[in-house]
């Protein structure tokens, strides 16, 4: 922040504030707009987290405290859990002492032996790949040891391990599926389905002055402070290469950020 109003008293110069909500506009280096259109993060979180906080944490946040209030103890069952929003909710899952059974995408064993050990540090309880999660004895096996799932976090609307973990919710459970919209068919049968549509940014844009919001930042922030939620993996170009950047990002199954530098 470079400067405020004079009956601006949500923020002050020198503060790092994100937008609350979307389509704002990022490529710029100054804009002025109403200070509730800005959302204030902790300057001892890492810089790259700042840039990107808006992005997964709130919405793996609500899979884990609005839709599903979960508890110390309580599990959660998530597919791609290799992905940035999987690595999110691993973290957050971990920070409030939730077991995590994470279904990682069918690789090679090298791979594997690189993920495996950083899901484990990042605090996954348990981490299969999806061609063992496809047999129903092996998930059986992983709920008997864990407890049922009370959240199904489900990033591909289609395939047999949606069924798969879906089948492993007790009666009340709830699957939260993000992410995937190519209108693919939903191969779930009638009695485990109940659609219920939440979206992020427009609860983000209804309530972005509420109590919960704050305290949804709040508590992003200081996770981030404490090294709980760590930024996820990205690149950093200058702006004068920003059509590198787009087509690093435009690249199938990228696992990094791209991060342009508008100071630079």
């Amino acid at each position: 922040v470079r400067e405020v109003g004079t009956s601006v008293s949500t923020l002050r110069v020198g503060d790092w504030v994100i937008p609350s909500g979307p389509n704002m506009g990022t490529w710029r280096t100054k804009i002025v707009q109403p200070a509730h259109k800005f959302t204030s993060v902790s300057q001892d979180i890492p810089v790259n987290l700042a840039a990107t906080l808006a992005i997964n944490p709130p919405v793996a946040y609500t899979m884990l405290r609005r839709i599903v209030d979960l508890k110390e103890g309580d599990c959660v069952i998530q597919n791609d859990a290799d992905s940035q929003m999987g690595l999110t909710v691993t973290q957050l899952a971990a920070a409030w002492k939730i077991k995590t059974i994470n279904i990682v995408g069918q690789m090679d064993r090298r791979k594997l032996d690189e993920i495996e050990p950083y899901l484990t540090e990042l605090g996954a309880t348990e981490i299969i790949t999806s061609s063992l999660a496809g047999r129903k004895a092996v998930l059986d096996e992983r709920t008997e040891k864990y407890g049922r799932p009370r959240l199904a976090v489900n990033a591909l609307f289609r395939g047999p391990i949606f069924h798969k973990m879906a089948e492993q919710l007790p009666h009340g459970g709830t699957m939260v599926s993000y992410g995937d919209y190519k209108k693919h068919p939903c191969l779930l049968t009638g009695e485990k389905l109940v659609y219920n549509k939440f979206v992020e940014e427009r609860w983000t844009e209804k309530n972005r002055e509420s109590p919960e919001h704050t305290q949804m930042m709040e508590d992003l922030c200081k996770l981030g402070e404490e090294g709980k939620l760590r930024p996820p993996s990205c690149h950093d170009y200058p702006l004068a290469q920003y059509k590198t950047a787009l087509s690093r990002a435009m690249e199938p199954f990228i696992a990094s950020k791209q991060l342009i530098r508008m100071d630079q």
